[in-house]
Protein backbone atom coordinates (compact mmCIF):
# COMPACT_ATOMS: atom_id res chain seq x y z
CA UNK A 1 0.00 0.00 0.00
CA UNK A 2 1.50 3.33 -1.33
CA UNK A 3 0.47 6.36 1.47
CA UNK A 4 0.84 9.10 -1.06
CA UNK A 5 1.38 13.04 -0.06
CA UNK A 6 -0.19 14.60 -3.10
CA UNK A 7 -3.32 15.36 -1.46
CA UNK A 8 -2.80 16.70 2.42
CA UNK A 9 -3.51 14.72 5.28
CA UNK A 10 -4.88 17.38 7.76
CA UNK A 11 -8.75 16.93 6.77
CA UNK A 12 -11.81 14.51 7.54
CA UNK A 13 -11.36 13.21 4.27
CA UNK A 14 -9.58 10.37 2.51
CA UNK A 15 -9.22 7.75 -0.43
CA UNK A 16 -8.14 4.17 -0.37
CA UNK A 17 -8.00 2.24 -3.73
CA UNK A 18 -6.82 -1.67 -2.97
CA UNK A 19 -6.77 -3.88 -6.07
CA UNK A 20 -6.07 -7.66 -6.77
CA UNK A 21 -4.73 -9.16 -9.73
CA UNK A 22 -5.99 -12.62 -10.16
CA UNK A 23 -5.08 -15.80 -11.74
CA UNK A 24 -8.23 -15.87 -13.14
CA UNK A 25 -10.98 -13.79 -13.57
CA UNK A 26 -14.32 -14.39 -11.13
CA UNK A 27 -17.00 -16.02 -12.74
CA UNK A 28 -20.23 -13.44 -12.93
CA UNK A 29 -22.13 -15.55 -10.33
CA UNK A 30 -19.33 -15.56 -7.86
CA UNK A 31 -18.87 -11.81 -8.57
CA UNK A 32 -22.80 -11.27 -7.36
CA UNK A 33 -22.13 -13.02 -4.32
CA UNK A 34 -19.30 -11.50 -3.13
CA UNK A 35 -21.26 -7.81 -3.59
CA UNK A 36 -24.47 -9.13 -2.42
CA UNK A 37 -22.07 -10.33 1.38
CA UNK A 38 -21.17 -6.39 1.23
CA UNK A 39 -24.84 -5.04 1.02
CA UNK A 40 -25.05 -4.75 4.68
CA UNK A 41 -21.65 -3.19 5.56
CA UNK A 42 -21.32 -1.02 2.46
CA UNK A 43 -24.82 0.75 4.28
CA UNK A 44 -22.97 0.73 7.80
CA UNK A 45 -20.41 2.61 5.70
CA UNK A 46 -22.13 4.97 3.96
CA UNK A 47 -24.16 5.85 7.51
CA UNK A 48 -20.31 6.38 9.12
CA UNK A 49 -19.41 8.76 6.17
CA UNK A 50 -17.65 6.48 3.70
CA UNK A 51 -18.68 5.42 0.40
CA UNK A 52 -17.37 1.50 -0.56
CA UNK A 53 -17.50 -0.01 -3.38
CA UNK A 54 -15.95 -3.05 -4.78
CA UNK A 55 -15.66 -4.30 -8.36
CA UNK A 56 -14.47 -6.29 -10.98
CA UNK A 57 -12.93 -6.27 -14.33
CA UNK A 58 -11.28 -9.04 -15.91
CA UNK A 59 -9.32 -10.83 -13.62
CA UNK A 60 -9.08 -7.60 -11.59
CA UNK A 61 -10.62 -6.88 -8.30
CA UNK A 62 -10.93 -3.56 -6.70
CA UNK A 63 -12.13 -1.74 -3.52
CA UNK A 64 -12.51 1.21 -3.20
CA UNK A 65 -13.22 3.58 0.14
CA UNK A 66 -13.64 7.30 -0.47
CA UNK A 67 -14.94 9.92 2.62
CA UNK A 68 -14.36 10.40 6.36
CA UNK A 69 -11.28 8.78 6.98
CA UNK A 70 -11.65 7.61 10.81
CA UNK A 71 -14.25 4.91 9.99
CA UNK A 72 -12.09 3.43 7.22
CA UNK A 73 -9.41 1.02 8.96
CA UNK A 74 -12.29 -0.67 10.81
CA UNK A 75 -14.53 -0.95 7.75
CA UNK A 76 -11.73 -2.59 5.57
CA UNK A 77 -11.08 -4.65 8.48
CA UNK A 78 -14.77 -6.14 7.70
CA UNK A 79 -14.61 -5.80 4.35
CA UNK A 80 -11.81 -7.96 4.06
CA UNK A 81 -13.84 -10.81 6.48
CA UNK A 82 -16.48 -10.55 4.45
CA UNK A 83 -14.19 -11.31 1.09
CA UNK A 84 -12.62 -13.98 2.10
CA UNK A 85 -15.07 -16.70 3.69
CA UNK A 86 -14.58 -19.96 3.05
CA UNK A 87 -18.71 -20.64 1.66
CA UNK A 88 -19.06 -19.76 -1.53
CA UNK A 89 -23.06 -19.76 -1.51
CA UNK A 90 -22.67 -19.14 -5.40
CA UNK A 91 -26.12 -18.08 -6.64
CA UNK A 92 -27.64 -20.31 -9.11
CA UNK A 93 -29.10 -17.08 -11.53
CA UNK A 94 -27.44 -13.63 -11.72
CA UNK A 95 -30.40 -11.29 -11.11
CA UNK A 96 -32.11 -10.02 -13.98
CA UNK A 97 -30.59 -6.72 -15.39
CA UNK A 98 -32.35 -4.33 -17.58
CA UNK A 99 -30.83 -3.85 -21.32
CA UNK A 100 -28.79 -1.27 -21.93
CA UNK A 101 -28.82 0.45 -25.46
CA UNK A 102 -26.10 -0.84 -27.70
CA UNK A 103 -23.49 2.03 -27.54
CA UNK A 104 -23.64 1.54 -23.63
CA UNK A 105 -23.24 -2.06 -24.19
CA UNK A 106 -20.07 -1.48 -25.63
CA UNK A 107 -18.55 1.53 -23.63
CA UNK A 108 -19.18 -1.38 -20.41
CA UNK A 109 -17.09 -3.58 -22.46
CA UNK A 110 -14.51 -1.91 -23.14
CA UNK A 111 -12.19 -1.95 -19.90
CA UNK A 112 -12.32 -5.48 -19.50
CA UNK A 113 -11.54 -5.28 -23.10
CA UNK A 114 -8.19 -3.72 -22.46
CA UNK A 115 -6.94 -6.27 -20.28
CA UNK A 116 -5.21 -9.88 -21.46
CA UNK A 117 -8.01 -12.33 -21.44
CA UNK A 118 -7.58 -15.31 -19.13
CA UNK A 119 -10.05 -18.03 -18.02
CA UNK A 120 -12.68 -17.83 -15.79
CA UNK A 121 -12.99 -19.42 -12.41
CA UNK A 122 -15.49 -19.54 -9.73
CA UNK A 123 -13.08 -21.21 -7.27
CA UNK A 124 -12.91 -18.39 -4.78
CA UNK A 125 -9.86 -19.92 -2.50
CA UNK A 126 -8.18 -20.76 -5.72
CA UNK A 127 -8.62 -16.76 -6.68
CA UNK A 128 -7.04 -15.57 -3.37
CA UNK A 129 -4.10 -17.95 -3.17
CA UNK A 130 -3.12 -16.54 -6.53
CA UNK A 131 -3.44 -12.99 -6.10
CA UNK A 132 -1.09 -9.86 -6.10
CA UNK A 133 -1.95 -6.77 -4.70
CA UNK A 134 -1.52 -3.38 -4.53
CA UNK A 135 -2.86 0.17 -3.80
CA UNK A 136 -2.66 3.96 -3.15
CA UNK A 137 -4.19 5.48 -0.02
CA UNK A 138 -4.68 9.80 -0.15
CA UNK A 139 -5.21 12.29 2.24
CA UNK A 140 -5.10 9.75 5.22
CA UNK A 141 -3.65 11.06 8.48
CA UNK A 142 -0.72 9.41 10.84
CA UNK A 143 -3.28 8.08 13.04
CA UNK A 144 -5.31 7.06 10.82
CA UNK A 145 -2.15 5.34 8.56
CA UNK A 146 -1.26 3.90 12.04
CA UNK A 147 -4.68 2.26 12.72
CA UNK A 148 -4.16 0.67 8.75
CA UNK A 149 -1.50 -1.27 9.67
CA UNK A 150 -3.81 -4.39 11.52
CA UNK A 151 -6.20 -4.78 8.25
CA UNK A 152 -3.31 -4.40 5.75
CA UNK A 153 -1.45 -7.43 7.79
CA UNK A 154 -4.37 -9.43 6.46
CA UNK A 155 -4.97 -8.48 2.63
CA UNK A 156 -5.23 -12.02 1.33
CA UNK A 157 -2.87 -12.47 -1.76
CA UNK A 158 0.82 -11.40 -2.11
CA UNK A 159 1.95 -8.04 -1.55
CA UNK A 160 3.45 -6.73 -5.38
CA UNK A 161 6.08 -4.06 -5.51
CA UNK A 162 6.85 -4.44 -9.25
CA UNK A 163 3.96 -2.96 -10.95
CA UNK A 164 3.75 -4.34 -14.81
CA UNK A 165 2.78 -1.04 -17.28
CA UNK A 166 -0.84 -1.40 -19.32
CA UNK A 167 -0.35 -3.61 -21.97
CA UNK A 168 0.56 -2.05 -25.02
CA UNK A 169 -1.32 -2.33 -28.80
CA UNK A 170 0.91 -0.53 -30.99
CA UNK A 171 0.22 0.10 -34.05
CA UNK A 172 -2.52 -2.88 -34.22
CA UNK A 173 -5.82 -2.51 -35.11
CA UNK A 174 -7.94 -4.53 -32.89
CA UNK A 175 -11.80 -5.53 -33.60
CA UNK A 176 -14.14 -6.99 -31.06
CA UNK A 177 -17.56 -7.89 -32.02
CA UNK A 178 -20.13 -7.20 -29.29
CA UNK A 179 -23.60 -8.86 -29.24
CA UNK A 180 -25.89 -5.82 -28.55
CA UNK A 181 -29.03 -7.91 -29.00
CA UNK A 182 -30.26 -4.89 -30.81
CA UNK A 183 -31.08 -4.07 -34.68
CA UNK A 184 -29.32 -0.83 -34.27
CA UNK A 185 -25.42 -0.67 -35.63
CA UNK A 186 -23.15 0.46 -32.33
CA UNK A 187 -19.05 1.27 -32.76
CA UNK A 188 -16.57 2.47 -30.20
CA UNK A 189 -13.03 3.24 -31.52
CA UNK A 190 -10.44 3.35 -28.24
CA UNK A 191 -6.99 5.26 -29.58
CA UNK A 192 -4.46 5.02 -26.40
CA UNK A 193 -1.32 7.51 -26.46
CA UNK A 194 1.75 5.34 -27.82
CA UNK A 195 3.79 5.88 -24.66
CA UNK A 196 3.38 7.25 -21.02
CA UNK A 197 5.74 9.79 -21.37
CA UNK A 198 3.40 13.03 -19.47
CA UNK A 199 3.75 15.52 -22.32
CA UNK A 200 2.84 12.89 -24.70
CA UNK A 201 -0.56 12.44 -22.21
CA UNK A 202 -1.18 16.39 -22.32
CA UNK A 203 -1.28 16.22 -25.72
CA UNK A 204 -3.77 13.87 -26.21
CA UNK A 205 -6.14 15.09 -23.60
CA UNK A 206 -6.07 18.44 -25.16
CA UNK A 207 -6.33 16.84 -28.92
CA UNK A 208 -9.66 14.59 -26.89
CA UNK A 209 -10.73 18.38 -25.56
CA UNK A 210 -11.08 19.63 -28.67
CA UNK A 211 -12.39 17.00 -30.53
CA UNK A 212 -15.30 16.90 -28.62
CA UNK A 213 -17.83 19.81 -30.55
CA UNK A 214 -16.27 19.75 -33.91
CA UNK A 215 -16.90 15.46 -33.78
CA UNK A 216 -20.53 15.63 -32.69
CA UNK A 217 -20.91 18.78 -35.10
CA UNK A 218 -20.02 16.44 -38.13
CA UNK A 219 -20.87 12.99 -37.84
CA UNK A 220 -24.79 14.01 -35.87
CA UNK A 221 -25.38 17.60 -36.59
CA UNK A 222 -24.45 17.92 -40.35
CA UNK A 223 -24.05 13.82 -41.23
CA UNK A 224 -27.48 12.99 -39.35
CA UNK A 225 -25.45 9.60 -38.73
CA UNK A 226 -26.98 8.62 -35.36
CA UNK A 227 -28.27 10.12 -32.07
CA UNK A 228 -25.63 8.76 -29.72
CA UNK A 229 -22.40 10.51 -31.28
CA UNK A 230 -19.35 11.70 -28.90
CA UNK A 231 -15.71 11.67 -28.02
CA UNK A 232 -14.04 12.11 -25.10
CA UNK A 233 -10.71 10.90 -23.52
CA UNK A 234 -10.77 7.85 -21.22
CA UNK A 235 -8.42 6.48 -18.89
CA UNK A 236 -8.22 2.66 -18.19
CA UNK A 237 -6.20 0.64 -16.06
CA UNK A 238 -3.87 3.95 -16.49
CA UNK A 239 -3.99 3.66 -20.00
CA UNK A 240 -5.06 7.21 -21.56
CA UNK A 241 -6.81 6.84 -24.46
CA UNK A 242 -9.57 9.03 -27.22
CA UNK A 243 -12.80 7.43 -27.36
CA UNK A 244 -15.12 7.99 -31.09
CA UNK A 245 -18.66 6.42 -30.15
CA UNK A 246 -21.53 6.35 -32.69
CA UNK A 247 -24.83 4.80 -32.54
CA UNK A 248 -26.95 4.68 -35.63
CA UNK A 249 -30.61 3.42 -36.68
CA UNK A 250 -29.36 2.79 -40.35
CA UNK A 251 -25.92 3.08 -40.99
CA UNK A 252 -23.69 -0.10 -40.66
CA UNK A 253 -20.30 -0.20 -37.98
CA UNK A 254 -18.28 -0.40 -41.55
CA UNK A 255 -19.68 2.91 -42.69
CA UNK A 256 -19.52 4.67 -39.41
CA UNK A 257 -15.68 3.24 -38.97
CA UNK A 258 -15.18 5.35 -42.09
CA UNK A 259 -16.63 8.39 -41.12
CA UNK A 260 -14.45 8.51 -37.72
CA UNK A 261 -11.27 7.73 -39.76
CA UNK A 262 -11.84 10.53 -42.19
CA UNK A 263 -12.61 13.06 -39.33
CA UNK A 264 -9.38 11.91 -37.82
CA UNK A 265 -7.46 12.32 -40.56
CA UNK A 266 -9.15 15.72 -40.87
CA UNK A 267 -7.77 16.90 -37.67
CA UNK A 268 -4.81 18.61 -38.54
CA UNK A 269 -6.22 20.69 -40.93
CA UNK A 270 -8.72 21.26 -38.78
CA UNK A 271 -6.29 22.41 -35.68
CA UNK A 272 -4.74 24.87 -37.84
CA UNK A 273 -8.58 26.50 -38.96
CA UNK A 274 -8.56 27.13 -35.01
CA UNK A 275 -7.63 30.56 -33.75
CA UNK A 276 -4.16 30.51 -31.27
CA UNK A 277 -6.51 32.36 -28.60
CA UNK A 278 -9.08 30.05 -28.98
CA UNK A 279 -6.66 26.75 -28.72
CA UNK A 280 -5.09 28.96 -25.34
CA UNK A 281 -8.63 29.38 -23.83
CA UNK A 282 -9.22 25.57 -24.34
CA UNK A 283 -5.86 24.90 -22.66
CA UNK A 284 -5.96 26.97 -19.54
CA UNK A 285 -9.80 25.33 -19.25
CA UNK A 286 -8.45 21.65 -19.36
CA UNK A 287 -5.44 22.31 -17.36
CA UNK A 288 -7.42 24.29 -14.69
CA UNK A 289 -9.54 20.67 -14.42
CA UNK A 290 -6.03 18.98 -12.58
CA UNK A 291 -5.77 21.52 -10.27
CA UNK A 292 -5.17 19.63 -7.22
CA UNK A 293 -6.13 22.41 -4.61
CA UNK A 294 -8.95 22.71 -6.71
CA UNK A 295 -10.25 19.24 -6.91
CA UNK A 296 -12.61 16.89 -4.87
CA UNK A 297 -10.81 15.24 -2.69
CA UNK A 298 -12.35 12.09 -4.51
CA UNK A 299 -11.71 12.99 -7.98
CA UNK A 300 -8.37 13.82 -7.36
CA UNK A 301 -7.99 10.77 -5.69
CA UNK A 302 -8.86 8.75 -8.67
CA UNK A 303 -6.98 10.63 -10.80
CA UNK A 304 -3.66 10.06 -8.42
CA UNK A 305 -4.88 6.41 -8.64
CA UNK A 306 -4.94 6.23 -12.90
CA UNK A 307 -1.51 7.89 -12.97
CA UNK A 308 0.12 5.09 -10.21
CA UNK A 309 -1.44 2.30 -13.00
CA UNK A 310 0.04 4.37 -15.25
CA UNK A 311 3.21 3.87 -13.77
CA UNK A 312 3.46 7.67 -12.57
CA UNK A 313 4.78 9.15 -9.66
CA UNK A 314 3.09 11.39 -6.74
CA UNK A 315 2.98 14.57 -8.01
CA UNK A 316 1.39 13.43 -11.08
CA UNK A 317 -1.26 15.61 -11.27
CA UNK A 318 1.31 19.13 -11.31
CA UNK A 319 3.65 17.30 -14.04
CA UNK A 320 0.21 16.96 -16.09
CA UNK A 321 -1.04 20.47 -15.15
CA UNK A 322 2.52 21.95 -16.47
CA UNK A 323 2.63 19.80 -19.18
CA UNK A 324 -0.88 21.26 -20.42
CA UNK A 325 -0.06 24.61 -20.42
CA UNK A 326 2.76 23.79 -22.68
CA UNK A 327 1.20 22.16 -25.37
CA UNK A 328 0.80 24.25 -28.17
CA UNK A 329 0.11 23.86 -32.01
CA UNK A 330 3.31 21.69 -33.11
CA UNK A 331 2.69 19.61 -30.79
CA UNK A 332 -1.06 19.08 -31.22
CA UNK A 333 -0.52 18.53 -34.92
CA UNK A 334 1.93 15.97 -34.51
CA UNK A 335 -0.32 14.24 -31.83
CA UNK A 336 -3.21 14.68 -34.11
CA UNK A 337 -0.40 12.81 -37.13
CA UNK A 338 0.59 9.95 -34.32
CA UNK A 339 -3.60 9.74 -33.54
CA UNK A 340 -4.39 9.13 -37.85
CA UNK A 341 -1.15 6.39 -38.15
CA UNK A 342 -2.37 4.52 -35.02
CA UNK A 343 0.78 4.93 -33.87
CA UNK A 344 -0.43 3.63 -30.01
CA UNK A 345 -2.79 1.00 -31.91
CA UNK A 346 -6.87 1.72 -32.29
CA UNK A 347 -9.23 -0.73 -30.93
CA UNK A 348 -12.69 -0.94 -32.02
CA UNK A 349 -15.65 -2.91 -30.48
CA UNK A 350 -18.78 -3.11 -32.55
CA UNK A 351 -21.93 -4.75 -33.11
CA UNK A 352 -20.77 -5.91 -36.12
CA UNK A 353 -17.84 -8.45 -37.15
CA UNK A 354 -14.14 -7.47 -38.40
CA UNK A 355 -14.22 -5.98 -41.76
CA UNK A 356 -10.84 -7.50 -42.48
CA UNK A 357 -7.53 -5.98 -42.79
CA UNK A 358 -6.02 -3.88 -41.47
CA UNK A 359 -8.28 -5.24 -38.65
CA UNK A 360 -7.34 -8.73 -36.68
CA UNK A 361 -9.88 -9.77 -34.33
CA UNK A 362 -8.63 -9.49 -30.73
CA UNK A 363 -8.11 -12.63 -28.68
Amino acid sequence: MQFSQALPDNTDEGAIHLRWRLPASPRPELQANLEQRLLTLREDARQAGVDCSFSACGNQWLLKMTGLQDPMPIILEHALKELTKAETDVPRELPKRLALMPIRQLLEALPEQCLEPVEESADLQHLWAGARWDGLATGLSSQTQAAMGLPLSRVPGVADTQLTAPASINTQHLWTTIDTASSEHALLLFCPVANRQIADEAAWRLLGHLCQTPFYQRLRVEQQLGYAVFSALRQLHGQVGIVFGVQSPSVVAHELLKHIETFISDLPAMLESIDEAAIDTQRQALAAQFDITALEQSQASELLWQGKLGGHSSDYLVQLQRALLTTDLQVLLDAAHRLDEATGGWRCLASAVSPGLPWQVAK
